[in-house]
């Protein structure tokens, strides 16, 4: 590759080209959000200033939403980041003083205020705090006839410009935000000046800002964490008589989609199932009914197959928002590639459930959020629960000559056990180090097992002894074919003798 070459797939390179475009404005609001906020991500935020600084309101609420807020664990609500939102002033006070002032004023006031009073405690002017030494809450500064009080210290210095900004030259809205500061952050009591967090108030404008951002990624096509965890939990115990009953939410979510414009007429063409999944160009390779299926589609009916795509979204973004991954949540290509994989096993797994050969046209009329959650709950079924349990089994068999390890063995089985009672053995995940002592490579392939979504090795063979050999790599794939889980079965048959040693 040429240096040219190379210097064109850098991320310097792609904000030179938007900053030496005729009218940079122009070329900046024109990306999507989301293609601003992958920039943003890609070159890092400190060095995107002049690129956000030109970006419309609505674009920035829109990033804001995906980049100011954080979830630990998938499946639990996304919390409000503070210090991120601290390095957004700096960055944008750094662009200029006049434009952070300007971008803030344009946003949506609830928003502004439950961000800024997360940084700010705000007293009337000359207040004296009696409760705790003024130290112990940080430094403060006096703007605009208010007492403003630190409560984090990353970026205080541009957060004071930009109140001093608001103060000089947007007056109207300086003085609603700093009133409602004063509610939210303070309690003054005139007769001791004793100043104490009122804390009820603040999480409720937060919790409004939360639900208006909620909204907002419905409309774009994001699930919540709560829809998601109950359309996976309903996925993966599924009777053969509830296979084609959509959970309500789904319903709600493709009821409410519906309403929309089609795609078509947007102006958006579904990519080809060789961009949806690329690599997939022979019949022996990795899902291959799921691309022989979506070509047809793609090549004898539009509409069908947009809500193919459509849906195949839809799954990823359930994944992302309710499925754990090595503990962790998985990222946008993750979960699509789970997907495609999750799918690919139920229509393997269909005739299971529905006698019916397959047609070449199965997916004109099936939609695939029913053969996903075939294929999730075999994984569930046949993968995560059934190595959970296999491994209780033999850890209650194993007798190890050192008693701290057996005390280990047998607490690991006790939890073991608890989790496949509540249904979600993958949270004994983190506590199987004690298999690591018995047997290593055991230990790295039972950690991809018992996952929320499962993986396996990706150069698998049957076994053809007791003790077949298999490396420790990070080389894994999602389970997308039968042979994958037959191969599961066989890999547990032999699981007493791989850690008895």
């Amino acid at each position: 590759m040429t240096s040219k070459a190379i210097e064109a797939r850098t991320p310097r390179h792609l904000l030179d080209r938007l900053l030496d475009a005729p009218d940079p404005t122009l070329a900046v609001q024109r990306l999507e959000p989301r293609i601003l906020h992958q920039l943003i991500r890609t070159c890092g935020l400190e060095d995107c200033g002049q690129i956000v600084a030109l970006a419309t309101p609505e674009q920035l609420m829109q990033v804001f939403d995906e980049d100011l807020w954080r979830s630990e664990k998938a499946g639990k609500e996304d919390q409000f980041d503070p210090d991120r939102f601290g390095l957004w002033l700096e960055v944008l006070v750094d662009a200029g003083v006049e434009v952070a002032a300007q971008k803030l004023a344009q946003l949506d006031f609830d928003f502004v205020t439950a961000a800024i009073s997360r940084h700010i405690f705000v007293l009337g002017a000359g207040s004296i705090v009696s409760g705790r030494d003024v130290d112990e809450w940080g430094v403060d500064s006096e703007i605009g006839g208010y007492r403003i009080i630190a409560r984090r210290s990353e970026g205080w210095d541009a957060l004071t410009a930009v109140l001093g900004c608001l103060d000089d030259d947007h007056q109207e809205f300086f003085q609603e935000l700093m009133k409602r500061c004063f509610l939210l952050s303070t309690d003054y009591v005139e007769d001791n000046g004793i100043l104490y967090d009122v804390l009820a108030p603040e999480e409720q404008i937060m919790s409004d800002v939360a639900f208006d951002r909620e909204r907002r990624r419905e409309e774009q096509g994001y699930v919540t964490p709560a829809q998601a965890v109950a359309f996976l939990e309903s996925s993966r115990h599924l009777g053969q008589d509830r296979v084609r009953q959509w959970h309500h939410s789904t319903l709600s979510y493709f009821r409410e989609r519906g309403d929309q414009e089609p795609a078509s007429a947007q102006g958006w063409t579904p990519p080809s199932p060789d961009r949806l999944l690329p690599g997939q160009t022979d019949g022996d390779r990795p899902l291959a009914a799921l691309t022989a299926q979506l070509r047809f589609v793609h090549e004898h009916d539009e509409v069908a197959y947009a809500k193919r795509v459509e849906e195949l979204g839809y799954l990823a973004n359930v994944l992302m928002a309710g499925c754990s991954f090595d503990s962790r949540r998985l990222s946008p290509i993750e979960a699509s590639e789970a997907v495609a994989a999750v799918c690919n096993l139920g229509l393997e797994s269909w005739r299971g459930v529905d006698e019916r050969r397959q047609p070449q046209a199965f997916l004109a009329g099936q939609d695939l959020v029913a053969v996903f959650r075939i294929g999730w709950s075999v994984i569930y079924e046949q993968v995560c629960l059934q190595t959970a349990r296999r491994l209780v089994r033999v850890l209650s068999d194993l007798a190890c000559d050192d008693a701290e390890v057996q005390e280990q063995i047998a607490d690991l089985a006790a939890l073991l056990k608890r989790q496949i009672a509540a249904g979600t053995p993958w949270r004994a995940r983190d506590s199987l180090d004690v298999i690591a002592i018995l047997d290593t490579p055991t230990w790295s392939t039972l950690l991809g097992l018992v996952d929320e979504c499962p993986v396996v090795p990706k150069q698998i063979g049957k076994p053809a002894d007791a003790r077949p050999a298999l490396r420790v790599a990070p080389d894994v794939e999602f389970i997308s074919e039968n042979r994958q889980v037959s191969w599961v079965r066989e890999f547990l048959e032999f699981l007493p003798s791989r850690l008895s040693g």
